[in-house]
C-alpha cells in the first residue's frame, strides 16, 4: 500500500479547531496591515487629486492628469500579480520538495512579495519626506487673493475681487469646524448628481473588489490553471488593459472638452459596455471531471482504517478523477518529467494513474474568457478618471477634498469591505469537497461544482454592474440641472480670470473708463 503524503488523522474536528486557532495571529496581522495601508491611501485620494485639479490651467485638463495618476495606481496590482506569479513558482519553504506546481497540495512562496515590495515602499517614504511641510497655494487661489488686494486701487477692482472670491470660495474651508462640517455634509447629501455618482462608485466597487479580485481564483478553479498562470491570465493581463483605458478615458474627455453632462453620458456608456462584454462568459467553460469518492472494485484491497476519508490528492485515469491514491489501492509511485505517476492502482491491476485532476484534451474557453475580461475592464477602466472629474465638477471648491473623502469612505464601507466577503460566501456555497467536511471549521474547499460556481460568480457581477449603469443613467438628467450649469460657468470664469491676469511688471491694467 502506498504511503500517504499527509498524516492520517481520524479526528477532523480537532485538527480544524487547531488550525483555526493557529490562523488567528496571521489574520490579526493582515487586518493591521490593511488598516495602515488605508491610512496611507486616504491623503493620496482626497488631497492629491484636488491639488492637481486646482493647478491645471484649464478645467478640462483635470481628467487627463487625474487619469495619469490613477493609471499608475492601477499598474501596482498588475506588477504585484506578475511578481506573485514568479514567487508562486517557488515552494513556500523555498526548499526542495517532491511536489510539483500542478499538484493540488502545492503552496507557493506567497510571502516573498511582502518583503520585496516593503523595501520599495520604505524607499519612497524617504522621497515623500522631502516635500515641504506646507504645499504652495494653488494659482487659482493666489489669483483671487491678489485680486482682493486691489480694493484700494479702484472700485471696479474691489467688486471684481468680491465676485471672484465668492465664486471660487477662497474662505477657510467650512469643514474645519464642527458647524462647517455639518454644513458641508448638508451640501453634499443634498447634491443629487454627487449622490448618484458616489453610489455608482460604491456598486462598481463590487466589480473591482469582487469580480476582479477573485478572477485569478476563477481561472485556477474553473479552468484548472496553476497558481502562477492564473495570476498572469486572470490577475495581470486584463487589469493591464484596464490601466491603459484609465488614461485613454481621461485623455478623451480632456481633448474634446466634454461638458459635465457629456461626462456623465460617457460614464453611463462605459459602464454599460462593461456589462455587455461579461455576458458571453456565461457560455465559456471546460469539461469538469468530478472526483469519484470510492470505486466499487477496490473494496477487496483497501483498508478503510488506513485511508483518511478526508484526504484529497486527486489523480486521473481514463477520463475519471479519483479522490486519492489510497482509496483506489495504489501501491507505489514514480516521478516522470516532474509529474507523479501512481502505480499498481485498482488492486494490483497494473494500472498507472497520473497525479492531478483530469483535463480536457483541448479547451479554448479560458483564452476567450480572458479577451472578454479585457474588454470589460477596459470599458469600466475608461470611466475611472471621468467619475472623479464629475465629482470635482459637481461640488464647490471648498467641498472637493471632503467630497472625495466621503465617497472613498462609503465605497470602502459599502463595497470594498463587504464585496470580498460576499463573493467568498457565494463561491464557498458551490464547494463539492471540503478539507474537513464534518468539522465546524470546514477548512478550505478542494473541489467546486464549476457550473454552479461560474453561474453565481457571473450573475452576482452582472447585477452590481447593471445597478451601476442605472445610477449613471439617472445622473444624466440630474447633470442638466441649472445649478450645475451655473457652477460650470463659474469654474470657467475662474480659469479665464487666471489666464487674463496681467503679469508684466506686476502692474494692473486699468480701464480707460475709470
Amino acid at each position: 500500500m502506498i504511503a500517504t503524503t499527509t498524516t492520517v488523522l481520524t479526528n477532523g474536528t480537532t485538527v480544524a479547531n487547531k488550525e483555526q486557532a493557529q490562523n488567528i495571529p496571521a489574520t490579526i496581522l493582515y487586518c493591521i496591515g490593511g488598516f495602515i495601508m488605508g491610512l496611507g491611501y486616504a491623503p493620496f485620494y482626497c488631497l492629491s487629486l484636488v491639488y492637481i485639479d486646482n493647478n491645471v490651467e484649464d478645467v478640462h485638463d483635470t481628467a487627463k492628469y487625474v487619469s495619469i495618476v490613477m493609471a499608475c495606481y492601477t499598474v501596482g496590482p498588475i506588477v504585484g500579480f506578475g511578481a506573485g506569479a514568479a514567487f508562486l513558482k517557488l515552494y513556500v519553504t523555498l526548499g526542495e520538495t517532491y511536489l510539483t506546481e500542478a499538484d493540488s497540495q502545492w503552496i507557493g512562496a506567497y510571502w516573498v512579495g511582502y518583503f520585496v515590495f516593503a523595501g520599495f515602499l520604505i524607499t519612497f517614504v524617504f522621497l515623500l519626506c522631502m516635500y515641504p511641510k506646507k504645499l504652495p497655494e494653488t494659482p487659482k487661489l493666489n489669483t483671487a487673493k491678489e485680486d482682493i488686494k486691489l480694493e484700494d486701487n479702484c472700485k471696479s477692482a474691489s467688486e471684481k475681487a468680491d465676485r471672484l472670491a465668492e465664486e471660487i470660495e477662497v474662505a477657510i474651508p467650512a469643514a474645519r469646524n464642527i458647524t462647517g462640517l455639518f454644513k458641508s455634509l448638508g451640501r453634499l447629501f443634498t447634491n443629487p448628481l454627487y449622490l448618484l455618482v458616489m453610489l455608482a462608485n460604491c456598486t462598481a466597487g463590487y466589480y473591482t473588489s469582487g469580480w476582479t479580485g477573485f478572477l485569478p481564483k476563477y481561472f485556477e478553479t474553473v479552468f484548472n490553471f496553476s497558481s502562477s498562470d492564473a495570476s498572469i491570465y486572470g490577475g495581470a493581463l486584463p487589469p493591464l488593459f484596464g490601466a491603459v483605458a484609465v488614461f485613454v478615458g481621461g485623455f478623451l474627455t480632456s481633448k474634446y472638452k466634454l461638458s459635465l453632462q457629456k461626462n456623465v453620458i460617457f460614464l453611463t456608456v462605459g459602464t454599460g459596455l462593461g456589462a455587455v462584454f461579461l455576458i458571453p462568459t456565461h457560455f465559456l467553460t471546460c469539461e469538469q471531471f468530478s472526483s469519484q469518492l470510492s470505486p466499487a472494485n477496490t473494496s477487496s484491497c483497501v483498508d478503510p482504517c488506513k485511508c483518511d476519508a478526508d484526504m484529497y490528492v486527486p489523480l486521473c485515469y481514463d477520463g475519471q478523477t479519483y479522490k486519492s491514491p489510497c482509496i483506489v489501492g495504489c501501491d507505489g509511485y514514480t516521478t516522470i518529467d516532474d509529474k507523479i505517476h501512481y502505480t499498481g492502482c485498482l488492486c494490483g491491476q497494473n494500472i498507472t494513474m497520473v497525479d492531478g485532476i483530469c483535463q480536457p484534451e483541448t479547451c479554448n474557453a479560458p483564452y476567450i474568457y480572458m479577451v472578454c475580461a479585457i474588454f470589460s475592464m477596459a470599458s469600466l477602466g475608461s470611466c475611472v478618471s471621468v467619475g472623479i472629474n464629475i465629482i470635482m465638477r459637481s461640488v464647490s471648491e471648498d467641498d472637493k477634498s471632503f467630497a472625495l473623502g466621503i465617497q472613498s469612505s462609503l465605497a470602502s464601507l459599502l463595497a470594498w469591505i463587504p464585496a470580498p466577503i460576499l463573493y467568498g460566501t457565494i463561491i464557498d456555497s458551490t464547494c463539492n469537497i471540503w478539507e474537513f467536511p464534518g468539522a465546524k471549521d470546514r477548512g478550505y474547499c478542494m473541489e467546486y461544482f464549476n457550473t454552479e460556481y461560474k453561474t453565481k460568480y457571473l450573475w452576482m457581477t452582472l447585477g452590481t454592474v447593471a445597478v451601476t449603469c442605472l445610477l449613471c443613467a439617472a445622473a444624466i438628467p440630474a447633470s442638466g440641472m441649472k445649478k450645475y450649469k451655473e457652477l460650470e460657468k463659474l469654474q470657467e470664469k475662474a480659469n479665464a480670470a487666471e489666464e487674463s491676469k496681467p503679469e508684466e511688471n506686476g502692474k494692473l491694467e486699468v480701464s480707460p473708463a475709470l
